[in-house]
């Protein structure tokens, strides 16, 4: 259990970092990051920009333990912060923002990426 659960926690913070660089693509050619709508797990990422349609994730990520369970995230202006509940973290729990005051589907969030 503890090599898969490692595992898991590897590839949530690998997605996390995949979607900030997809977000910070979407935003120096839009303008402003994705919409907390635009962002549903199994959904491709993509917006019309600049007189053209641009594919920023083939398929947004999804937590690997979790099923089809999204990654938590919220935008306001500027600023963006994606969270995830790791398994083998001793971190705190934390609420990760947003209008809806989200916290990593019930579970508590204990990591995130944000900018800045």
């Amino acid at each position: 259990k503890g090599a898969q659960s490692s595992a898991r926690d590897a590839e949530r913070k690998a997605d996390l970092e995949d979607m900030r660089s997809s977000f910070e693509i979407f935003r120096a050619d839009c303008g402003v990051y994705p919409a907390e709508s635009e962002v549903t797990a199994g959904q491709i990422l993509q917006k019309l920009c600049a007189g053209a349609t641009n594919t920023y994730m083939s398929q947004v990520p999804a937590d690997p333990g979790r099923g089809t369970t999204r990654y938590e995230y919220s935008v306001s202006g500027s600023t963006y912060t994606i969270c995830a509940k790791l398994e083998n973290s001793s971190t705190t729990l934390f609420n990760c923002g947003g209008n809806n005051a989200k916290n990593c589907n019930g579970g508590g969030c204990n990591y995130s990426v944000r900018n800045p």
